[in-house]
């Protein structure tokens, strides 16, 4: 096992804030968590994936856990259904390419979002009307309390919108080492119910998409609204979207009758963060060096050499009009440390 000192974290965040830990322990190989054990990790203590939902505002004074266990292995084929097992230090995007080209069904709509396997179960990730607790089986890690390995099944997870029992009960003590996949072999119908891809395939002339192209589809409608990290510190959308009542909904749409919104299985209705964050005149603006990217106003972007409490202050001033104007709260989806 890797162990690193006094180190910058700059490398280690794609908001590109300069910032340092104490310790930072590299787990590549399940042998690793034997010999992590012997150490006192004591706290803080944080668990990191490739830092592309985390924010770092200050120095980090305790012991960092970086995942990155590798590895992808596709085990049987259960009546159409494909089992997939990953370790939690692969980069998300480069599996659901890898799923692809093996012919399988799930993962389309989650195209390009960035960070590693590892993260996924952790922030249910989720993009255009799907969400990647839909198709996780099982997930495995490591106890930090405990000292031991765990595997929990789906329900075990508590996966609800944008989270985990992982950012719970088990935040900072359960390393994620591996993730179990059912995908699909055999499908009949794909997700394009969310507007702005469904729009997408009607202007494309794409009338009944496949995998691929409904992943080529998301990929082309990110790169034209979310910046490339390595191009502009960033932590691609930064607040989650609320949900609230349809009663709620009605009477915010009777004041801005141009609100975006879309219906849950619930039906409740999730607002449009980015849509409300624009509608204030955010978009494009700064303060510092830290601003709201120019093409999508759910991104805060770090215009360079932001310092974290720049990126943090920031963020609060637009929770704070938000709630203001609509009387909704915003509640960041990147992690602020």
């Amino acid at each position: 096992m890797k162990v690193f000192s006094d180190i910058s974290l700059t490398k280690y965040n794609s908001f590109g804030i300069s910032a340092k830990a104490k310790k930072v322990f590299l787990i590549e190989k399940e042998s690793d968590l034997e010999a992590l054990s012997e150490y006192q990790l004591g706290s803080p203590l944080l668990i990191l994936g490739e830092g592309t939902n985390t924010l770092f505002s200050r120095d980090f004074e305790g012991s960092i856990v970086k995942m990155g266990i590798k590895g992808i292995a596709f085990g049987e084929n259960k009546d159409g259904f494909q089992e997939v097992r990953v370790g939690g230090g692969e980069n998300w995007h480069d599996l659901v390419l890898e799923t692809l080209q093996h012919g399988l069904r799930g993962l389309e709509n989650l195209s390009l979002i960035p960070g590693s396997v590892g993260a996924a179960p952790i922030q249910n990730i989720g993009a255009y009307g799907v969400e990647v607790c839909d198709f996780i089986e099982s997930v495995e890690g490591f106890d930090l309390m405990a000292q031991r390995t765990k595997v929990l099944s789906r329900d075990e997870c508590g996966f609800e919108y944008r989270t985990s029992i992982f950012k719970k009960d088990l935040r900072d003590r359960f390393l994620v080492t591996h993730v179990n996949f059912l995908l699909e072999r055999e499908w009949t119908s794909l997700n394009t119910s969310y507007r702005s891809l469904r729009s997408y395939l009607d202007e494309h002339g794409i009338i009944d998409p496949d995998p691929v192209q409904l992943s080529n589809a998301v990929i082309d409608i990110r790169n034209s609204k979310l910046p490339d990290p390595k191009l502009i510190g960033n932590a691609g959308s930064f607040f989650k979207n609320p949900v609230i009542e349809p009663e709620e909904f009605i009477s915010l749409k009777s004041r801005y009758p141009d609100v975006a919104g879309f219906e849950q299985q619930d039906g409740r209705v999730k607002v449009f963060a980015g849509w409300l964050i624009e509608n204030l005149g955010w978009k494009g603006k700064k303060l510092g060096n830290a601003g709201v990217h120019k093409d999508q106003a759910l991104v805060i972007v770090n215009l360079g050499n932001a310092k974290g409490e720049e990126v943090k202050m920031l963020a609060q001033k637009l929770i704070d009009e938000v709630h203001e104007v609509y009387g909704l709260e915003l509640e960041p989806e990147v992690r602020i440390i």
